[in-house]
């Protein structure tokens, strides 16, 4: 066992059923050392190996990527209310059992199988996401930490409710404004009206504020792997030619053996250009594999597209700023460059986005967006839908 001055507990990292190597947790829930790997195919994707030993850093940031943020909003009380100084010790407790992929972790000895342990298929705790989400919020002796609330990363608050065989997704939105839910529903309502496949999301209110609710994409024998690992699995060359980002991640997928993914991001260029969409980071996008095959299925919907439509601006910054995005670039006309291929898009269907944004503010209390945050999302919309219409007439 490493000396690491902090007393670790041993516990194999599983895949599914598959025993995948031994890893040892402190008691901060901190990955401390790496051995006995035992299906290096079934390691986490991106992870670099010396001697067939993933390093344990590299390790421990993938595990920590998979939990809550201590940055994300209300989890200080949270935290405070659990006596726990960060959320990594609810990780452990946890498992690291998640709803959107196959990965956790076995304490040493203990015979759990995945059947045992699978929140796809088996009921789950509800009291993180009720102290999450403020109900209930005084400190229970007998919290139950069995939940996939844990292993739900991203700063926004969200979790997960079952019914019956179907998991569903909650997400709030970001104060003051709250308007992320609202753009979530919008833009699922653009992506129908494109045909781009996406996470189809409603909006429901309670106590005055909107959350959004969807299917989780995800079943028991897939997973999702965002583009994040995938760029890990190459390196850069030193001294080799200027790095570019889209190209880069091209040559990332082509060598996993992805399907040709510039389909897919050709919409989902598009999709976030006409969207605003600020926050189409890494984490943000990926593709689905078969958790038993490790099979390539295909691009994932597009998901969490709420910090759009200005969500995070003033109607003045809207109209005098040009939104910036991501993943590529940080200028969204340049990124378009990068589409290379329009066939897919009916130019006539962009008219009719104004409208389901319209309809969308329709059915908002009177005062949630400011009449001249509603005017500035409206007119720097059509702004783009006329830019957009304009290159797809001159190719």
């Amino acid at each position: 066992m490493a000396n690491t001055g902090r007393q670790t507990t041993e516990y194999t990292l599983m895949h599914k059923d598959i025993p995948v190597a031994t890893v040892l947790l402190d008691n901060r829930g901190i990955i401390r050392a790496v051995h006995d790997v035992n299906a290096p195919d079934h390691l986490p994707l991106g992870l670099s190996c010396t001697h067939g030993i993933p390093g344990a850093d590299a390790v421990n940031s993938w595990w920590l990527s998979r939990g809550i943020p201590s940055s994300r909003q209300g989890m200080r009380p949270v935290c405070q209310a659990l006596n726990l100084h960060s959320t990594p010790p609810m990780l452990k407790r946890s498992l690291g059992l998640s709803l959107t992929d196959q990965y956790w972790i076995r304490p040493y000895g203990s015979g759990m199988s995945w059947k045992d342990a699978s929140f796809f298929t088996n009921p789950f705790s509800e009291d993180i996401g009720d102290m999450m989400f403020g109900f209930n919020f005084k400190a229970k002796r007998d919290i139950c930490f069995n939940t996939p609330d844990i292993a739900c990363s991203g700063n926004l608050k969200k979790r997960w409710k079952a019914e019956g065989s179907t998991r569903w997704l909650i997400k709030a939105g970001s104060y003051p404004g709250c308007q992320e839910p609202v753009n979530e529903c919008i833009a699922s309502a653009i992506a129908d009206l494109l045909g781009i496949p996406h996470v189809t999301y409603s909006l429901y209110w309670h106590d005055g504020l909107p959350y959004c609710v969807c299917k989780d994409f995800i079943s028991a024998d897939t997973e999702l792997i965002p583009a994040c690992p995938i760029l890990e699995t190459r390196k850069l060359s030193p001294g080799g030619t200027p790095y570019k980002p889209y190209d880069f991640f091209i040559q990332c997928c082509t060598s996993l053996g992805i399907p040709d993914p510039r389909p897919f991001l050709d919409r989902m260029i598009v999709f976030d250009y006409i969207i605003a969409n600020e926050d189409r980071h890494y984490e943000n996008f990926g593709f689905i594999r078969d958790a038993d095959t490790l099979e390539w299925l295909g691009p994932a919907p597009l998901y969490d597209s709420g910090y759009s439509l200005g969500s995070r601006m003033s109607s003045y910054a809207m109209r005098h700023q040009k939104p910036r995005c991501m993943p590529f670039l940080c200028d969204p006309d340049i990124q378009l460059n990068f589409v290379s291929d329009y066939s897919w898009l009916d130019p006539g269907a962009l008219d009719s986005i104004p409208d389901i944004i319209c309809s969308a503010f329709a059915g908002l209390p009177e005062g949630f967006i400011s009449t001249d945050k509603r005017d500035a999302i409206l007119d720097t919309t059509r702004e783009r839908l006329d830019s957009l219409k304009r290159r797809i007439l001159h190719l």
